[in-house]
């Protein structure tokens, strides 16, 4: 059976750094973030939300406030390695519901925007990939509930075509 620590990837540490930036700024800052950290995985995030264009793009970066995101970075820091780790114990105890040694999909936690707790993407390389988005989740439910949110994003990607 194929470990879920393979499968879960955490990368939101990245985004963070829009922090040292202006907020004019932010823009800028999620195009090379874009590009140079995730070149294949944010293009179909921003296509599967209708973020055709700039503007689109600026206005949900506009939305975002400097506080809300220092504080969950801050969050973050302090308390996702655990989190993290109660995260792979549950979805491990239901490894055989998800099929998890058919590797049918790959969960990756990765700031993005905020629009959702997670969206499903498919990949040319890895097929299926779940991104959890912890900007999302403390938006809409609470950080509190990333245990849950990951479980329900789990399910749905089994069966994602």
């Amino acid at each position: 059976m194929v470990s879920l620590r393979s499968i879960l990837l955490e990368r939101s540490e990245y985004f963070f750094e829009i922090l040292k930036y202006d907020k004019s700024e932010w823009l800028d800052f999620w195009k090379e973030y874009r590009t140079r950290k995730f070149p294949v995985v944010i293009p179909l995030y921003e296509k599967a939300h209708g973020l055709t264009n700039d503007e689109k793009l600026k206005s949900v970066l506009n939305d975002l406030s400097r506080p809300f995101l220092d504080k969950l970075h801050q969050r973050i820091k302090n308390e996702f390695r655990e989190l993290k780790e109660k995260t792979v114990k549950e979805i491990s105890k239901k490894g055989k519901e998800l099929e998890l040694s058919k590797e049918k999909f790959h969960m990756m936690i990765i700031g993005l925007l905020g629009l959702k707790p997670y969206t499903l993407i498919k990949t040319p390389l890895k097929g299926t990939v779940v991104l959890l988005d912890p900007i999302g989740i403390e938006k809409e439910v609470g950080l509190d509930n990333f245990i849950d949110i990951s479980i329900e994003a789990a399910f749905k990607a089994k069966n994602f075509s």
